[in-house]
């Protein structure tokens, strides 16, 4: 299985009793770090899926059992279409004020500010 390479930041004495680990058994402090997230990954799927790990594991690719996808939202409205929807309720809006736009911002014919 391809790997992917990671950091992960420990606290220091962890990471030395994690080195005498290693080095007790003739690993590597990564190959123990794999180790302790493969079992983690498995007791919570098992935890949470309510299947047995080794099951779960064995029948998903290619390592963990994988839940599937929550059902797709509700497709959004196209932008066309929600602003074709505003423009007609802005449409049904009454005259406020029948004056133009100039005229009540204050703007004169040339469009000096009055």
């Amino acid at each position: 299985m391809p790997t992917i390479k990671t950091t992960v930041y420990v606290d220091e004495a962890d990471y030395r009793t994690l080195q005498a680990l290693a080095a007790a058994g003739d690993r590597s402090a990564a190959e123990l770090m794999r180790e302790a997230l493969h079992a983690f990954v498995e007791a919570q799927l098992s935890r949470t899926a309510g299947t047995a790990a080794s099951r779960g594991v064995a029948e998903t690719s290619p390592r963990y059992r994988v839940e599937p996808a929550p059902p797709a939202a509700a497709p959004l409205p196209s932008v066309a279409s929600r602003l074709a929807e505003i423009q007609a309720i802005v449409r049904e809006l009454p005259v406020l004020d029948p004056r133009p736009a100039d005229e009540i911002l204050g703007y004169d014919d040339i469009g000096v500010p009055t």
